[in-house]
């Protein structure tokens, strides 16, 4: 009896021990690692702003191949978001707070029932196109009193995913470096046919050109699978205004055979038309979409020194992008400048 009372009274003491300790342990927490590529601070801000390019490299995607992703309306930069549900992970979503061009971008995630965090990558590019890239992540208001000694291991629980997630998007980020420089096919003219095409056309800023192509080509098939209309040629997107501090006016099609007999009006603005054909000076580019200025460069000099006339406005269909190759020095844009 008196050995009980002995463990009974050595128990409340680590218990009291432990409550009292957790008294005087921070109510926050947080850890970050820092990993050196050998590529330009651009590539790898693209990468982590881009949300959808994190199933690639994150190493709670590679953990859990079931994940389910959601993606919200907007996909990259200040804004964007997106929820998983996984049983291995658990569920919760993430927020892009503040995006700024190749130095910073700033996160929230949620937990579901298991609380908040923030979370921030810093890159910091140095002589030579290394970029040091630091991810962090932070814990506030801590529970009393199990979360708070939970803050004292968040280092050594996170490094490892922190590193498995960071040597992934070296790998892709310095295989992608090369294509920065992007390279033009050669330029040639041709008369097209005219096609059939069902598009959504709207006016957007140049941040917004991304988030309007990925849900207005989702929109696209999903209608044309469902009405099910032959695709003649690979996803174009059509330019009809362009300016590079407001809103450009821009169209992305599906080339079809025919277009639908219905007269009912589509869902998220769809609409069928003939594209018009005729004469036209094309070239592809080779490598990321904002590497194609020297593309538009080339063809702008061709069709001067030529003496054409170009319509208002420039197609690009996309024959290789994200959809089907991860390296962007193998994209392939062709150009169409269509004449009058």
């Amino acid at each position: 009896m008196k050995a009980l009372k002995v463990i009974v009274a050595i128990l409340l003491l680590l218990v009291a021990a432990f409550l009292i300790v957790a008294l005087f342990l921070p109510s926050s927490a947080n850890t970050t690692y820092t990993m050196e590529m050998n590529a330009p601070a651009k590539v790898i801000f693209k990468q982590v702003n881009h949300l959808p390019s994190w199933e690639a490299w994150s190493p709670w995607a590679a953990a859990d191949p079931e994940m389910q992703v959601t993606y919200a309306e907007i996909v990259e930069g200040e804004g964007a978001s997106y929820s998983w549900t996984s049983a291995k992970q658990g569920n919760g979503s993430m927020t892009i707070t503040g995006s700024y061009p190749d130095s910073l971008i700033l996160f929230d995630l949620n937990f579901v029932g298991q609380g908040n965090a923030g979370s921030f990558w810093r890159f910091y590019e140095k002589e030579g196109g290394v970029t040091e890239v630091t991810w962090g992540l932070s814990l506030d208001s801590l529970a009393y009193p199990l979360s708070r000694y939970f803050g004292l291991f968040l280092g050594s629980m996170m490094q490892s995913s922190f590193e498995k997630g960071l040597n992934k998007l070296k790998e892709i980020a310095e295989a992608q470096k090369d294509a920065l420089a992007g390279r033009t096919g050669e330029i040639t003219e041709s008369v097209v046919s005219d096609q059939f095409i069902m598009s959504i056309k709207d006016s957007c800023k140049m941040e917004e050109f991304a988030s309007f192509f990925e849900h207005g080509f989702a929109h696209l098939m999903e209608l044309v699978s469902a009405q099910g209309l032959e695709v003649t040629a690979p996803v174009m997107g059509i330019w009809h205004t362009w300016n590079p501090d407001g809103y450009s006016v821009v169209e992305a099609a599906i080339p079809v055979k025919q277009l639908p007999t219905t007269k009912t009006p589509f869902e998220h603005g769809i609409q069928g038309r003939m594209l018009e054909g005729g004469k036209v000076v094309t070239a592809v580019h080779f490598g990321a979409p904002e590497t194609s200025l020297i593309s538009y460069t080339a063809l702008d000099a061709y069709v001067a020194d030529k003496g054409l006339q170009q319509r208002d406005e420039v197609w690009e269909i996309y024959i290789k992008s994200m959809a089907s190759e991860m390296d962007p020095d193998k994209w392939e844009t062709q150009i169409v400048f269509p004449l009058k």
